[in-house]
């Protein structure tokens, strides 16, 4: 299975409004229809909250969204309406680890 196809797969239930799949150095991978840009800056503040348990604000697309739990694999946030999971993950042949968002 391709990125896009899971990325396809994913938005295909209902249950998310927009996911993106791009490498820790920013690549994009795989985005659905409804995605958005990740700033530079904004993908060096995930990789570095994966390494922090202290509770702050990240940027997603400009938008303010409060870290409610991190771990070495997961990050969870949420905003008024909406929140989002980001998860660390190298499940692919050429070792690179992928971040996978998901906006709900």
């Amino acid at each position: 299975m391709s990125w896009q196809s899971y990325v396809d797969e994913l938005m295909g239930s209902g249950h998310f409004d927009s996911v993106v799949i791009f490498g820790v150095e920013g690549d994009v991978f795989a985005k659905s229809p409804s995605s958005f840009a990740v700033a530079q800056d904004e993908n060096h503040a995930f990789r570095d909250q994966f390494n922090s348990t202290a509770k702050k604000e990240l940027l997603i697309a400009g938008e303010k969204y409060l870290v409610q739990l991190s771990t070495p694999k997961a990050i969870y946030g949420n905003k008024s309406g909406g929140g989002f999971l980001a998860v660390k993950t190298n499940q692919c042949k050429c070792k690179q680890e992928f971040l996978i968002l998901i906006i709900v």
